[in-house]
């Protein structure tokens, strides 16, 4: 029979309680039993009630020294800065939105002072879990209280509405993924420094979102990647700056953190978000892996080319090597002629090593750009899930 601790049964009461909140959550909340008003009055009771509890048991003590709280407070505010110059910065590249939050001056007030509590509550109630449990339980609790705050954040029954893999990748990726490596990150950072600083980086990072008129309408895979990667890239910049010191049992922070320390993974975390836009194809010029040995000895199969997107029929001639739609998959070809069919203009296409051109005509709208560099060999580890079956289909007229 597992032995608790004193103060171990009563985080259990605690996340007993958070669990009702979970079931109110995929129960009255999911099934529109009541109105979201009394939806956010309901999550604000139940975490009040559980934060009251908590006031009232000797304080949970964090795994820092006092005279670097200050530190920590400066390096959470300038990650949350950082995290909402990125967010918004992709607005400008992608576009924005309509916001789906009150933008009137009581809607502005009602969005700090509900959704502000929640944070608060969440905040100091993950607090008191992490730092009041034995080091050797410390993990099995962190996970539950993850899985339980995503949950109630999120409503992971979305993924049962995927109709195939593309839509159970999105959902997971842009809905869930996002909010849990959050978790992971708030997780740690009230080990480490208790709820304030946690608490700072959610307002800094929320406030800009609830007053806005406007924000950044990005598509599915920009929301992943950067929900997921910067919390994580922050959560290891943390952890780079706690050691285990060999005379203690619990995790010390290191004596002289630096503060150039957040300045270089601060630009570490946008270097890794800007290379993930890259290989993710969302800028105008992006990388693809050929999987085709039809266009050797220019290009092999396993190199990665760098291709630049093209707005117009002025944008490809004769000779360009161009990558196009086929409608099942992309291909890349070196054009041979253009002609003009109806007024229309089409591409001949052909594979260098191929005998034949290709039995498609290409028009500008299945062009996804033009091929202006490669790197070989790099996309080689790709070619384990690839095949090059398709190439007949497009061989020989």
């Amino acid at each position: 029979m597992i032995s608790l601790s004193n103060y171990e049964k009563k985080v259990m009461y605690v996340l007993a309680v958070i669990f009702v909140l979970c079931v109110f959550e995929y129960t009255l909340f999911t099934l529109d039993v009541i109105s979201s008003n009394v939806e956010d009055f309901l999550t604000i009771l139940i975490l009040g009630a559980v934060s009251i509890y908590i006031y009232n048991q000797p304080r949970a003590r964090y795994h820092t020294k006092d005279r670097l709280l200050g530190y920590y407070f400066i390096w959470l505010l300038v990650c949350g800065i950082v995290f909402v110059i990125i967010y918004f910065g992709c607005g400008f590249l992608f576009g924005f939105g309509n916001n789906p939050y009150r933008q009137d001056a009581i809607g502005r007030i009602k969005n700090l002072l509900i959704f502000g509590s929640i944070i608060v509550l969440k905040e100091w109630i993950r607090n008191f879990v992490v730092n009041k449990v034995d080091k050797k339980n410390l993990f099995l609790y962190a996970l539950f209280l993850i899985i339980m705050f995503t949950a109630i954040q999120v409503n992971i029954l979305d993924v049962f509405d995927a109709t195939n893999i593309e839509e159970l990748t999105i959902i997971v990726s842009q809905r869930i993924l996002p909010i849990v490596a959050l978790n992971i990150f708030l997780t740690y950072v009230c080990y480490v420094t208790g709820y304030l600083p946690a608490i700072l980086y959610m307002l800094v990072t929320n406030i800009p979102i609830w007053f806005f008129d406007s924000l950044p309408n990005l598509e599915w895979i920009v929301t992943a990647i950067i929900g997921i990667a910067f919390p994580m890239i922050a959560l290891v910049s943390l952890m780079e700056t706690v050691n285990k010191h060999p005379s203690s049992r619990s995790k010390r922070v290191n004596n002289e953190p630096k503060a150039k320390n957040v300045i270089l993974w601060v630009f570490v975390g946008g270097f890794c978000i800007l290379i993930s836009f890259f290989t993710a194809g969302l800028f105008k010029i992006y990388p693809t892996v050929l999987v085709s040995g039809s266009m050797s000895p220019t290009i092999n199969r396993g190199d990665v080319v760098i291709v630049e997107q093209v707005d117009s029929d002025s944008d490809v001639e004769v000779s360009d090597i161009i990558m196009f739609n086929t409608g099942k998959y992309d291909v890349v070809h070196r054009v041979v002629e253009i002609k003009y069919v109806n007024g229309a203009i089409k591409y001949i296409t052909k594979g260098d090593d191929n005998e034949k051109a290709d039995s498609l005509d290409i028009e500008i709208r299945n062009i996804s750009g033009v091929v202006i560099a490669k790197i070989p060999y790099l996309g080689f580890p790709r070619l384990m899930f690839e095949n090059a079956q398709f190439e007949d289909e497009i061989n020989a007229r």
